[in-house]
C-alpha cells in the first residue's frame, strides 16, 4: 500500500489591496494561497520533502487550474513559500464550475515538464531532485481549505556504510537512466529507454555512513562505487531490481579486507511499502562447487522417537561429535543418509562451499526428506497427505564474508505463514479439534527424564511447557527403546520459532489410520522430493516483521520442526533431512510460483 508522504493544503482567503501592495486584489476576489503540511503517511509527524524537515522558505511550486470546460485558469502559475504558506497571485474564478488542480514541485519556468532528468552531482542537497506532485479533482472556488496530497514521483537509494577503515570521498550510483516522462492526470513516471545511463554522486548525510541519492523509477542491475581519500575506488554491482515510483530502497555495503561487499538490511525504511534493493552478483554454478551440505554448523533435535538414532549418540558423544555424525548423513557421500529433528524446535543449521544464487524467477535450492502420500486414505476426498512432516527453513547470506552464521536470518515464507485457512485440509482439521493457529513467537521447553519409564509410564515420558499455556508429555512407543532426549543436550532444552498449524487427523475414527497433511509449498520433509513444491526460491525470504527481502545468494540454511503434534502411534511430528542440493549447480530449472 502506497504510503501518503506530503500533504498541501490549497486555501482560499479574501485578500484586500493592503495584504499585497506591489501586486494589489480586489477586496471581492480570492486569492489562491496553499499552506503546505508534509505528513509520512497517516502520521502527522513533519518528515522530508527530499532532505530537510519542511518546505525551506523561497521554495517555489508550480500550480495549474484546469476547469471543467478545459479552459485553464492558471498555468504553472508561480507560488513561493514564505512564513509558513505557498503564495501567489492568483485569484479563483467566478462562478461555481468544477475545475482540477495539478501541483508539483520544483517548479520550471518553462511549465509543467513532462519530462524530467535528475541531477547527477546531487553532492549539495537532491532537492531539485525530488519531482513531487498533486492532483485534486471536482474542485469549486471555495473559501474553505482544499487538501491535495503530493507524492514523491522518483525514487530514493540509501547506500550506508556499515564498515570501513577508509575516509570515503564519495559514494557513485551507476547504470540508471536519468530521465522520464511523467502523465500528470495519474501521477506516472515512464523511464525513457533511449536515455543514456548516468553516474549520480549521492548527497553526503552524515561522512563515512549514509549517503543519499534520487534516481528515475525503472528495472536496472545499479552499481555502487565507493571512492575513498587516498583515492582507491571500490565498485560492486548489485542484481537487477525494479526501482517504483515513491520508494526508498536500502543498500548496505561494507568494505573488507579491500573488497566491496554489498548487502541488505532486514528492514524497510521507505516513504512507502516498497522493497530493498542490494546484494552481489553470485555465480550459479562456480568452478569446483559442490551441489550438497559441506558442513554442519550445529545439531540439535527436540525430542523424539528418532533421536539419538538418526544419527545414533554414543555415550560420551560432544556436540562437536553429533555434527560430525549428522554431515556424514547428509553430504550426500551415503544412500539414505537421513537426520531426524524432532518434536517442534529441533533443528540443524548447514552450509556449503559456495554461495546459492538466488536467479530472479527459479527456485535455488531444495531441502530433501522423507515425506509420502497415503496410499490408502480412509477419506476418499481428502487432499494429498500421507507423512508430511513441515520443517520450517531459514536462510542468512554471509555479508561479511567471514565463514560463520553471525549475519542475519530470515525465514522463508511459505504457505501458512501467508495464510494458514487457505491449506486445503484447514476446515478438516478444524473439525477435527486441531490447533489451527500460527504462531510466531512461539517458544517450547522440553525436561530431561530422570529415568527411563516402565511401560506403564510410557504416556507421561517426558514433560513439555509452551508460552502459550499449554504442557504435556511426549509419549515413548514399543518401536524406539532409546532415549527420546538429546543426551547431549542440558537437562532442560528451549526452541523458539513459527509453530504451523497441526496438520495430522486420524482419518480411522479409532487411531489406526493418521494422515499428515501436506501444506502447500514453502517447508522442508512436506513434499515428495522429486516434486516441484519440494523446492525453495530465495525470494520467498522475509525477515522478522514479515516484510520480503532480497538475498543475492545464501551461505547458511536452518531447518526446524515446524509443529508440535502427537498422532497416536505414530508419535510425534518430526521433521527428517537426508540433505540440502544447489538446483542450479545440478542444473535443474524449476520456475518459482506465479
Amino acid at each position: 500500500m502506497k504510503k501518503i508522504f506530503t500533504m498541501l493544503t490549497l486555501i482560499t482567503m479574501f485578500a484586500s489591496c493592503q495584504e499585497d501592495y506591489e501586486n494589489p486584489i480586489e477586496p471581492t476576489q480570492k486569492r489562491v494561497t496553499i499552506s503546505p503540511t508534509i505528513t509520512r503517511g497517516a502520521h502527522s509527524a513533519i518528515a522530508t520533502r527530499a532532505t530537510e524537515l519542511s518546505f525551506e522558505q523561497g521554495d517555489k511550486i508550480g500550480v495549474t487550474i484546469i476547469k471543467d470546460d478545459q479552459s485553464k485558469h492558471a498555468d504553472n502559475a508561480l507560488m513561493t513559500y514564505t512564513d509558513g504558506a505557498f503564495i501567489g497571485n492568483t485569484s479563483w474564478y467566478e462562478g461555481a464550475a468544477t475545475s482540477k488542480i495539478l501541483a508539483y514541485y520544483p517548479y520550471a519556468s518553462t511549465g509543467m515538464p513532462t519530462t524530467f532528468s535528475v541531477e547527477s552531482d546531487q553532492t549539495m542537497g537532491y532537492g531539485s531532485s525530488d519531482l513531487m506532485g498533486a492532483v485534486k479533482l471536482d474542485v469549486t472556488p471555495t473559501k474553505d481549505a482544499v487538501d491535495m496530497i503530493f507524492k514523491h514521483l522518483l525514487a530514493k537509494i540509501v547506500v550506508n556504510v556499515l564498515q570501513t577503515d577508509e575516509e570515503i570521498s564519495s559514494v557513485t550510483i551507476s547504470n540508471s537512466l536519468p530521465t522520464a516522462t511523467i502523465n500528470w492526470d495519474d501521477l506516472a513516471v515512464t523511464v525513457n529507454q533511449t536515455a543514456t545511463a548516468t553516474d549520480i554522486t549521492a548527497q553526503s548525510v552524515t561522512a563515512n555512513s549514509t549517503y543519499r541519492a534520487i534516481i528515475i523509477p525503472q528495472t536496472v542491475a545499479l552499481s555502487i562505487a565507493v571512492t575513498t581519500k587516498q583515492g582507491e575506488t571500490f565498485t560492486k554491482k548489485l542484481s537487477s531490481a525494479t526501482i517504483e515510483s515513491g520508494g526508498q530502497y536500502t543498500v548496505n555495503v561494507k568494505i573488507v579486507d579491500g573488497q566491496l561487499k554489498v548487502s541488505m538490511t532486514g528492514d524497510i525504511e521507505n516513504w512507502t511499502d516498497e522493497g530493498e534493493i542490494g546484494g552481489e552478483v553470485i555465480d550459479p554454478n562456480p568452478e569446483g562447487a559442490t551441489a550438497y551440505v559441506t558442513k554442519v554448523l550445529d545439531y540439535m533435535p527436540a525430542v523424539g522417537q528418532f533421536t539419538n538414532k538418526l544419527p545414533v549418540y554414543v555415550d560420551g558423544d560432544t556436540q562437536d561429535d553429533m555434527n560430525a555424525k549428522a554431515l556424514k548423513e547428509i553430504n550426500n557421500s551415503k544412500k539414505g543418509g537421513m537426520i531426524t529433528l524432532g518434536g517442534f524446535g529441533g533443528y540443524v543449521v548447514v552450509g556449503f562451499d559456495h554461495t546459492i544464487a538466488n536467479i530472479a524467477g527459479k527456485r535455488d535450492f531444495r531441502v530433501l526428506g522423507n515425506a509420502f502420500y497415503a496410499d490408502t486414505n480412509p477419506n476418499p476426498d481428502a487432499p494429498l497427505g500421507g507423512s508430511c512432516e513441515p520443517g520450517i527453513i531459514m536462510v542468512s547470506y554471509d555479508a561479511n564474508n567471514n565463514g560463520v552464521a553471525d549475519d542475519e536470518w530470515y525465514e522463508i515464507e511459505g504457505s501458512a505463514h501467508k495464510d494458514p485457512t487457505k491449506e486445503l485440509w484447514y476446515s478438516m482439521a478444524v473439525a477435527n479439534g486441531n490447533d489451527v493457529n500460527l504462531y510466531r513467537d512461539y517458544k517450547i521447553t522440553y525436561y530431561k527424564p530422570e529415568n527411563e519409564p516402565a511401560k506403564e509410564d510410557w504416556g507421561t515420558y517426558i514433560r513439555w511447557e509452551d508460552n502459550k499455556g499449554n504442557s504435556g508429555y511426549k509419549v515413548k512407543n514399543q518401536f524406539h527403546n532409546q532415549c527420546y532426549y538429546p543426551l547431549w543436550a542440558d537437562n532442560t532444552i528451549s526452541f523458539k520459532g513459527t509453530c504451523l498449524p497441526q496438520n495430522g487427523i486420524d482419518e480411522s475414527g479409532i487411531g489406526n489410520y493418521f494422515v499428515l497433511y501436506r501444506f502447500n509449498y514453502g517447508y522442508a520433509d512436506n513434499e515428495i522430493n522429486t516434486k516441484d513444491e519440494a523446492a525453495i526460491d530465495i525470494d520467498w525470504a522475509v525477515n522478522s516483521k514479515g516484510q520480503k527481502v532480497h538475498l543475492p545468494g545464501v551461505d547458511f540454511i536452518k531447518i526446524y520442526t515446524g509443529v508440535n503434534q502427537e498422532s497416536g502411534w505414530l508419535g510425534e511430528c518430526s521433521t527428517e533431512i537426508s540433505g540440502v542440493e544447489d538446483l542450479h549447480v545440478l542444473g535443474i530449472s524449476i520456475d518459482t510460483r506465479n
